[in-house]
């Protein structure tokens, strides 16, 4: 059969996507695009679109989360019928470049510019201190295994121990 395209004449340019449980995949990009797409089509979410998402990530229980600029953090949770989104409180409000989440805890992290590493606690993004000297973005997060790894844009790595 012939690959299916589908239109979404009204969304800008999309940057991330992720599964939402064992649902419609979850996709998001800039000017806040956030929607789902399943064999219907696109389905916007509706949430204050306030600034772009760049990454998201498979959270735990089948929900998913969402990172931007102006340190944005949504948590989307599959429904019934659709999805959800909701903004978090965040430490931060720097852009946010990378979302992940620990496979073996379920932990969510989150990176981004001018050193910016938080850890998801409760509904808050907590930002977890670096060494002083260090001011480059972080732009990708690889937490496993009790420690978290972030690559910086200027190749070097940090590990950070988990806590817990």
């Amino acid at each position: 059969a012939a690959p299916r395209c589908f239109a979404a004449w009204s969304t800008p340019r999309l940057l991330a996507a992720t599964r939402l449980g064992s649902g419609p995949l979850l996709v998001a990009g800039l000017q806040g695009a956030l929607a789902t797409l399943s064999d219907e089509g696109f389905v916007d979410l509706p949430w204050g679109r306030t600034g772009h998402l760049h990454a998201l990530s498979r959270g735990p229980s089948g929900n998913a989360f969402a990172v931007g600029s102006g340190g944005h953090a949504l948590r989307v949770q599959a429904l019934a019928e659709g999805a959800s989104a909701a903004l978090e409180g965040v430490q931060t409000t720097r852009d946010l470049l990378d979302v992940a989440m620990d496979p073996e805890t379920g932990a969510m992290w989150a990176a981004g510019r001018d050193a910016r590493l938080l850890e998801r606690r409760g509904d808050v993004w907590v930002r977890v201190p670096l060494p002083s000297d260090t001011s480059v973005s972080l732009v990708r997060v690889f937490p496993r295994a009790g420690r978290v790894l972030v690559l910086a844009e200027d190749g070097s790595v940090f590990a950070h121990a988990q806590s817990g």
